[in-house]
C-alpha cells in the first residue's frame, strides 16, 4: 500500500495504517511526503511506482514477460475474426 503523508483530506493516513494494519500477507506499506494529489503526478508518481512494481512482481507475476509480441500468422488472425 502506498499512501500520502502530507496533507490529503479524502485519504486520512490514520485510515490507510488501520487498513494496512487489517490486510493479510503478503502486504508493505510506503507513505511518501507528498499531499493530496502529489501521487498522482511528477515526482511523487515516479517514486511511488518503483515499490509498486516491485511488490507486483515479487508476488503476484506468475510467468515471466514475453521478449517480443509473436508474428501474427493468417490462423490467429482468422480465429480472432470469427
Amino acid at each position: 500500500m502506498i499512501a500520502n503523508g502530507g496533507w490529503d483530506p479524502y485519504h486520512v493516513l490514520e485510515e490507510a495504517q488501520s487498513a494496512f494494519a487489517r490486510a493479510g500477507e503478503p502486504k508493505r506499506l510506503e507513505v511518501l511526503p507528498y499531499d493530496v494529489l502529489g501521487l498522482y503526478t511528477g515526482p511523487g508518481l515516479d517514486e511511488a511506482m518503483a515499490p509498486a512494481v516491485d511488490w507486483f512482481d515479487r508476488y503476484l507475476r506468475k510467468a515471466r514477460l514475453a521478449t517480443a509480441t509473436p508474428t501474427p500468422t493468417r490462423e490467429s488472425i482468422a480465429a480472432v475474426a470469427q
